[in-house]
């Protein structure tokens, strides 16, 4: 098969590995009741199980970056997926809270192994990297909501129960897995010396231009995004809004998100450029969050649309700029600084939103505070240097 029709196939692979692994992940959320019931678990401990993926994602992100650079993208992922398959379909087994916890700690540290992995495979392959990553990143979107929306109203009534669910996503993770280890191949290796991995450490965590970049993705990307996902829809019935209302206008920066995700980075290389898709996004954002306190309602649909593409901006960026900063030799540890440090600032925001509303009685200081990080991120970009093919 010729190369160029081969990273297509390449390109496939990846798709379909993050497209098992968010439907492994997001499925926990919905079958959770049943889960708590059956388990005897508290609320804490249930919350504890959600959340225990995510800090594993923002632990090992860093690790499978650095692996990813030392012994290459195709195995640190592949060993990832193998490991995120094998917990998702044991959790199906699990007896207890303990064991059920240790399962689902295990499929973030295989979470952390893929993710950084992923773009670092694209750039071997592509030399535009901002369509491909777009097309693979819908994956993300399609198995979080499939691992959301099929679970309960066809996995479930087809084979039973949430333990059956659990099998079958780990089933599917598998299969991905075992693709991916038959398939991807990585075209070249990176000519030079192979550096020590503690100095590749050293070097990645030198680099102003990444730490600029994590905050920037941590700010106007994580922190924004769990805050209206969290704390949205009470923010619009404080303003009056059924709970339906108030669930539909929140989820429309989801729903928006799946056509932008791969039109933001096919414009941005048609236009060689990257930094007008952060910065300028931000700042509509931080207007748009300004309009929501200050705005009539008939609006809060609009405002919401321009929220949700601007935080789609954010997140492909996180994914494309990483490897161009550094080039391919440390690509993976780039990316994986970036997820780790993005998703751990990202995790304060709910905490700080709900701090305001309980000092100022109402979440619309809150939403002022992300319009703030927000204008904040846009000056942080500033400092980047242009990474898109027009960059001279």
């Amino acid at each position: 098969m010729a190369e160029n029709n081969f990273r297509w196939l390449i390109l496939a692979c990846v798709w379909l590995l993050i497209f098992s692994v968010y439907a492994s992940v997001l499925s926990t959320s919905v079958v959770l009741g049943e889960v708590a019931e059956e388990l005897r678990l508290s609320p804490s401990q249930a919350g504890i199980i959600l959340s225990s993926p995510l800090v594993m994602l923002a632990v090992f992100a860093l690790v499978g970056g650095f692996l990813g650079d030392v012994i290459g993208p195709k195995r640190t992922a592949g060993a990832g997926g193998l490991v995120l398959g094998a917990s998702s379909l044991l959790r199906g087994f699990a007896g207890d809270f303990h064991a059920f916890l240790a399962l689902s700690l295990s499929l973030g540290i295989g979470w952390g192994l893929i993710y950084p992995n992923l773009p670092k495979l694209i750039k071997m392959w592509f030399e535009e990297v901002g369509t491909p990553t777009g097309i693979y990143s819908t994956g993300i979107f399609v198995g979080g909501t499939m691992g959301l929306a099929a679970t309960p109203s066809l996995v479930q009534p087809m084979i039973g129960g949430w333990r059956a669910a659990f099998y079958a996503w780990g089933l599917m993770a598998l299969t991905a897995s075992l693709i991916w280890w038959c398939l991807v191949k990585e075209p070249h290796r990176i000519s030079g010396p192979r550096v020590r991995e503690e100095s590749r450490v050293i070097g990645i965590f030198r680099k102003k231009e990444i730490w600029i970049l994590a905050v920037f993705f941590g700010l106007a990307g994580n922190m924004t995004f769990y805050v209206v996902s969290g704390w949205f829809p009470t923010f619009f019935m404080e303003k009056g809004l059924s709970t339906g209302a108030a669930a539909m206008l929140t989820s429309l920066v989801t729903v928006i998100s799946i056509p932008f995700v791969f039109l933001i980075p096919l414009a941005s290389d048609r236009s060689g450029r990257r930094k007008p898709y952060t910065w300028v996004r931000s700042i509509i954002a931080a207007a748009a969050f300004a309009g929501l306190v200050y705005g009539p309602e008939q609006l809060y649909w609009v405002l919401m649309c321009l929220i949700g593409v601007a935080l789609t901006a954010t997140f492909i960026m996180g994914l494309i700029m990483p490897v161009e900063l550094v080039g391919e030799g440390s690509g993976a540890a780039a990316s994986g600084m970036v997820i780790s440090v993005g998703y751990l600032i990202g995790a304060a925001g709910p905490s700080i939103a709900g701090y305001l509303r309980e000092i100022t009685g109402s979440l619309s200081s809150s939403i002022l505070m992300l319009s703030a990080v927000l204008l904040l991120s846009a000056g942080l970009v500033a400092l980047l240097p242009e990474t898109g093919r027009k960059s001279g």
